[in-house]
């Protein structure tokens, strides 16, 4: 069994501060709202190792912003080279240290990334658990980061939303020796390891798991008084100097710090609809353009089609995770070659709510002699169907039905589909890719949409492919006959589509029309999202490069799109502009509007 044993020895700095920690219920008085920046390679906080520190059950969280460059370490078992946030414990090469908490940014793709070692009495050889998230995140940008330990469950939150999650079968290993490091890690002989550059504010330490509503209760503010649970709190809002105000339960200590200046402080703006205070209706994950292959990634796009059999089973755990009521891909399962689908479809097993399909033009990107079998193959009702539930109708719609990829399937529409292909000639969507929809079918969404109208039911039709903006190329081929169909009642919300890798959002109507980002496309992330139904309105939590939104049922407030991976800013579209409420700022961190939901709240 490996010995732990702690040898303090204090590292030199070029600034040393000790800090006496405020007793508790005693409020310091708070200047302007700062934040610090650790400088490069050699900026950090140290506190002395606490028995209050030792934790099995804990929410580590800070805003935080990071910049360009900082020093990694390699973790436990994994050896994943991150940039160190929070740390208590750490692993050496010798194998003399565990960890009870490391947090910090995975270095290849700026992910969350949180490790422990597990509490195995006993056991020589201990179990390492890592949990990573998915977003990159941004260079020069604020972020809220949290993450709670159950001691059964390890959840991360990123802006309030739950990244990922991981079961525990043993709790953390809390005898781990070394001190807090702040923006860093120790060693056992108090060495520093690792460096994180970048700016932090509202640094916090509990000694319990907090709940995704007890964190979105307290994400946006500030407090200066000891609450429950609460070991250690930085606001850094002193208005100069090196000197830290502590406040939380340790009674006494000492924080030493070096090497960081004084900035202004996080918005404190997480881009959180008060949406969030309503009990959902339904939740609904959506999945777009896994295009799964045995292809070696593309030399003329960012396509990685092998990486999709991992990037799926981690989208479905977390699908699963928050308990949607039903999921749907959105066409292009497969990239091609029939024998793509032995891989991929047995992954969607792993569903424990139900799943539905529609088709893709890679779909039939296969031998034709296979093209009938596509439909059974996936399990589909039929080429195109309805999915109710309570108030709501789906329309599932099948944009592949005049395509030339498909004639073996509809050879009787083949005189519709030649006629839409002279029409469209020259047009910016005129590629053999594309599809149509035929008179058809168009017949049996106008006699679905108005039966669910009757039955005061709302519509959201899913689609393969876009019918918005006008210059898209990807778009379907006799998109104008479908919006104008769409656009005669008042009871569809919003047309979701696929195809278009990069993704893409449109408003025409009264109707949104959301173009969801490609699993394929994501290198070095994942790629879905959750679709959650609120009485007052739509909100699409985004992971990897899809954005969050929250689209209305009316044309006053239409979308807000949250800048988390991509350099945007966010988009109104409102006609009275007679915002009231949460300020929202843009990329560069400048306050543009301020929003109140408007309808039925």
């Amino acid at each position: 069994m490996k010995k732990y044993t702690r040898q303090y020895r204090s590292a030199p700095f070029r600034f040393i501060i000790i800090i006496s920690f405020i007793i508790p219920f005693f409020s310091f008085i708070l200047s302007a709202q700062n934040s610090v920046e650790f400088l490069e390679n050699e900026g950090y906080i140290r506190v002395a190792d606490h028995p209050d520190l030792h934790l099995e059950n804990f929410t580590l969280e800070c805003w935080v912003m990071p910049l360009p460059g900082g020093m990694s370490i390699a973790t436990g078992a994994t050896g994943v080279r991150i940039y160190p946030l929070i740390s208590r414990g750490t692993h050496d090469p010798d194998g003399t240290t565990a960890i009870n908490y490391l947090f910090g940014l995975r270095e290849d793709d700026r992910v969350l990334f949180f490790e422990c070692e597990a509490d195995q009495p006993g056991i020589s050889e201990m179990k390492s658990y890592s949990l990573s998230g998915f977003s990159t995140l941004k260079d020069s940008t604020w972020y809220h980061i949290a993450v709670a330990c159950s001691g059964k469950v390890i959840t991360l939150f990123l802006n309030g939303k739950k990244e990922s999650s991981l079961e525990l079968f043993l709790p953390p290993f809390t005898a781990a020796d070394g001190d807090l490091g702040i923006a860093c890690s120790f060693n056992t002989s108090g060495e520093i390891r690792g460096s994180f550059h970048g700016r932090m504010d509202r640094f916090r330490i509990r000694n319990y798991a907090l709940s995704q509503t007890e964190l979105l209760a307290t994400i946006n503010t500030e407090s200066d008084t000891v609450s429950p649970g609460l070991i250690l709190g930085l606001n850094f809002n002193e208005d100069s100097g090196t000197i830290l105000n502590a406040i939380g339960d340790i009674p006494s200590g000492t924080i030493y710090t070096q090497g960081f200046n004084r900035m202004a402080g996080a918005h404190f703006n997480t881009l959180i609809p008060p949406l969030l205070s309503q009990d959902p209706v339904m939740r609904i994950g959506l999945i777009s353009d896994p295009q799964y292959a045995d292809l070696d990634p593309s030399t003329w796009s960012n396509r990685v089609y092998r990486e999709t059999l991992n990037k799926l089973p981690a989208c479905i755990d977390t699908l699963n995770a928050r308990e949607v009521d039903f999921s749907i891909t959105l066409g292009d399962i497969i990239d091609t070659n029939y024998v793509s689908y032995d891989s991929i479809l047995p992954l969607y097993q792993a569903f424990e709510a139900e799943h539905f399909f529609l088709l893709g033009n890679h779909d039939f990107a296969i031998d034709k002699t296979h093209s009938p079998e596509v439909l059974s193959r996936l399990g589909m009702p039929d080429y195109y169907y309805t999915i109710d539930r309570g108030d709501w109708k789906f329309l599932v719609l099948d944009g592949t039905e005049l395509a030339t990829y498909t004639r073996v399937l509809h050879p009787e529409k083949a005189a519709e589909s030649d006629s839409l292909l002279i029409a469209i000639d020259s047009e910016i969507n005129d590629h053999y890719w594309n599809g149509g929809i035929s008179h058809e079918q168009q017949s049996w969404m106008q006699q679905e949409i108005m039966h669910a109208a009757d039955n005061g039911q709302k519509v959201i039709l899913f689609c393969h492919f876009p019918l918005l903006p006008d210059s898209n190329q990807l778009n379907l081929w006799n998109k104008d006959a479908i919006i104008n169909l769409i656009g005669e009642y008042d009871n569809v919300v919003a047309y979701i589509n696929g195809h278009d890798h990069l993704g893409n959002y449109d408003f025409r109507h009264k109707v949104h029309y959301l173009t969801h980002y490609a699993m394929v496309e994501t290198e070095d992330s994942n790629s879905f999202s959750i679709l959650t139904i609120f009485r007052s309105g739509i909100r699409i939590e985004g992971f990897g490069y899809n954005p969050d939104r929250f689209m209305g049922y009316s044309d006053k407030f239409r979308v807000h799109e949250k800048p988390q991976l991509k350099d945007t800013v966010l988009h109104y579209y409102d006609d009275s502009a007679s915002f009231i409420g949460v300020p929202f700022i843009n990329g560069q961190g400048n306050e543009l509007v301020n929003f109140a939901l408007i309808g039925d709240t």
